[in-house]
């Protein structure tokens, strides 16, 4: 059995890698890695790294690792950063390495960015690694497959005290067809006293317009900002639990956990992500300097 899931994956991923944009539990901890517009948003230099490893004793299931960078410029307005993740899929290997650039409006009570993250991808596939039911299937006897691939981000952020508003996406260069390209789509608004509890609602809509569709739907409560318990529901796949603890005003640790509620939960005992952001400033006039 565990031979034809290896090989199901394989199959299933390479259509997964061509419309790359790996699921994440914790977006509202690092927004830079879904949209380049959240560059900058802070108002400081802050650097956010995370793990995830998925659908955990299923061999060749996704694992991501993700380190990002993003700072305002001289000119509050302009913002850059660096993004770099790593994915593992059954046979593929791919690393990413994106600029992110995002220039940002001010109103009295919001602001609204545009960013872009031109970026370049290597991707790896390991024919070889393959372990199928006929040994020395010959449709799996190659070696390594190396591409190289640029590729284009972009992103609109809309952000106020307490609400937060996101669409962005990534295309490949030279482009598919942009109908097979995924789009994400986030909003979240808070409500309470930062001072003491607050509650933030959030939903995430990631589709392709050829025809797949996620969704999530998230809670989380908050205490004193220091200690974070939520939940989370991602539509016919999974629910998850999500803890934050913001050790002092710089260092915070995010962990979720996602119980599978799909047909793979018979194999798998579910995903782990975690999550670690360190801010080299903050802002000690505002009430919460990382709320969205």
């Amino acid at each position: 059995m565990k031979r034809q899931l290896v090989f199901w994956l394989a199959l299933v991923c390479a259509e997964m890698h061509a419309q790359h944009n790996p699921l994440r539990s914790q977006y509202l901890l690092d927004p830079v890695a879904i949209n380049p517009g959240s560059a900058g948003i802070k108002g400081f230099l802050s650097a956010t790294t995370s793990y995830r490893r998925q659908w955990i004793g299923i061999p060749g299931a996704p694992e991501t690792f993700s380190f990002a960078v993003q700072t305002p410029l001289r000119k509050k307005s302009f913002n850059c950063g660096l993004l770099f993740s790593n994915d593992k899929l059954a046979v593929t290997r791919r690393t990413e390495l994106s600029f992110i650039y995002a220039y940002r409006i001010f109103a009295k009570k919001f602001s609204f960015a545009a960013g872009v993250s031109p970026g370049i991808i290597m991707e790896q596939n390991r024919w070889n690694e393959i372990i199928t039911t006929d040994a020395g299937d010959e449709a799996f006897s190659g070696g390594i497959q190396n591409n190289i691939l640029p590729s284009m981000g972009y992103g609109i952020f809309l952000h106020s005290k307490r609400f937060v508003f996101s669409a962005s996406g990534r295309q490949l260069i030279p482009a598919p067809e942009w109908r097979k390209q995924p789009f994400v789509i986030y909003s979240g608004y808070m409500m309470g006293d930062p001072k003491g509890i607050t509650m933030t609602i959030s939903a995430l809509t990631r589709m392709v317009i050829s025809g797949s569709l996620q969704a999530d739907a998230n809670i989380l409560v908050e205490f004193k900002n220091r200690l974070g318990i939520g939940a989370s529901y991602r539509l016919n796949e999974s629910v998850s639990g999500l803890l934050t603890f913001q050790a002092n005003e710089q260092l915070q640790f995010g962990y979720s956990y996602d119980l599978i509620l799909s047909g793979l939960r018979n194999y798998s005992s579910g995903s782990h992500e975690i999550h670690l952001c360190y801010d080299f400033g903050y802002r000690v006039e505002a009430k919460s300097p990382r709320n969205f």
